[in-house]
């Protein structure tokens, strides 16, 4: 009886090892953003964002939540709709390379002009392994930015967006229920 109490648990163990592992981002650093700057072109109003770099599944993703306020008119009350989801980037890592300074830059690239007109790159600047003596504002060791470019037919010309975020460095994911 003693034996089936042990394998039981040992089983039971296991299964919640695995299971926990099997998350897509088990392996990923991430950081959340703390200072956001869009490009005055970008229409959403974004409260946060989070970055992900995932070096075993080589990619890079940027989820960004949006507002969830509810616009009404004065002295109405207010209705919502819906609420917007998350925006989530994700693009295959492209490049790692080193700064002088020993920071590490991460470039994550796709190209669909062909397909849908979007190029979208994101360069994740990771000063963890920094080796210089330069003083960084507190809470800025990652830094990242979403450049987005297209043809656009209405204006017959070629737009881009450049936005940047920056918060605390990079960490090990950490999965939760």
């Amino acid at each position: 009886m003693k034996n089936a109490i042990v394998s039981l648990f040992m089983i039971l163990a296991g299964l919640s090892a695995n299971a926990t592992s099997l998350h897509p981002d088990t392996f990923a650093q991430v950081a959340q953003l703390t200072e956001i700057k869009l490009d005055p072109q970008y229409s959403k109003q974004i409260v946060s964002a989070q970055i992900y770099v995932n070096e075993v599944r080589k990619t890079i993703k940027l989820v960004m939540q949006h507002s969830r306020e509810c616009m009404g008119r004065p002295g109405q009350p207010s209705v919502c709709l819906g609420f917007p989801s998350d925006e989530v980037i994700e693009l295959p890592l492209v490049a790692k390379t080193k700064t002088a300074c020993g920071s590490t830059i991460y470039i994550a690239r796709e190209d669909n002009r062909r397909a849908d007109g979007l190029l979208q790159e994101l360069r994740v600047l990771d000063h963890r392994t920094m080796t210089c003596e330069i003083m960084l504002p507190r809470g800025r060791m990652t830094h990242v930015q979403l450049l987005q470019s297209w043809f656009n037919r209405m204006q017959g010309g070629v737009s881009n967006l450049k936005s940047e975020f920056s918060g605390p460095a990079l960490s090990n994911f950490r999965f939760s229920m």
